[in-house]
């Protein structure tokens, strides 16, 4: 009978060593799937992650702020101003020639009132008087510089606004204020008024202030009105023109 006991002996042995066997591997699995998930859902969490900060960073990125209007040169405009303001200021007859061209300039006096008749001369610069008249070879006497913008000898660069925007962007005389022919201008001159009232009117404030028009041009003003019953506007004009990175004074305007 010994042989039995020997027999059962080794198959409960050798059950042991199944047991143990197999509780050796089961966890060893175990540990070997739970690691590759947490691999797996970190290098997912880590790639998640970089695509939101490469989002955010393009977002930061693209977010552009526009500020005035970039092919204004605000600084160039008011330096003009300014510059223009001194030489009437100081009957700087010298400094005057430097910012009109061989074109000349233009000269008009409206009267609002009808009281005299409108004036409209073309003077060359080196027509222009030490006193800075205008007046032409023809014994044609037109604005006296030194009489417009009056109340702005402390006038300072940063004072002066300047009126920017599409509706004026569009908005041109219709004349060509390179010519020398007083009689086209003159014929036009009513056209002219009814569009410097058009400027105006976007900002009728009497104060000094630029306006930017089309085709590189700009209104200097000072000068405010009403449209009813009747337009009646008053108060000084200059107009000039940007050419390449100069500015040059095309006409002056009073209208009294």
């Amino acid at each position: 009978m010994w042989y039995r006991k020997l027999f059962i002996i080794v198959l409960i042995y050798c059950f042991v060593l199944m047991l143990s066997g197999c509780s050796s591997k089961v966890p060893q699995m175990k540990t070997d799937n739970i690691t590759s998930s947490i691999i797996k859902s970190n290098t997912t969490d880590q790639t998640n992650n970089v695509g939101d900060v490469s989002n955010a960073e393009k977002t930061n990125t693209n977010t552009e702020t526009k500020v005035g209007n970039s092919s204004i040169d605000e600084n160039g405009i008011k330096d003009f101003v300014m510059k223009f303001i001194s030489i009437i200021k100081n009957d700087d007859l010298t400094e005057l020639k430097k910012i009109i061209d061989d074109n000349g300039i233009f000269s008009i006096t409206y009267f609002t009132d009808q009281r005299d008749p409108n004036a409209v001369i073309h003077v060359f610069k080196d027509e222009i008087r030490d006193d800075l008249v205008l007046a032409n070879s023809n014994n044609k006497a037109g604005i006296t510089l030194d009489s417009m913008f009056a109340g702005n000898d402390e006038l300072q660069k940063n004072d002066i606004p300047i009126n920017s925007s599409q509706d004026l962007s569009d908005i041109s005389f219709n004349v060509d204020w390179k010519s020398n022919v007083e009689s086209t201008i003159s014929s036009k001159i009513e056209d002219i008024i009814k569009t410097l009232q058009t400027i105006n009117i976007t900002n009728n404030e009497f104060i000094p202030q630029v306006f930017a028009l089309k085709d590189n041009y700009y209104a200097f003003a000072q000068s405010n009105g009403v449209l009813e019953p009747e337009p009646d506007f008053t108060g000084d004009w200059a107009i000039f023109e940007k050419v390449d990175n100069a500015y040059f004074l095309r006409a002056v305007i009073q209208l009294q």
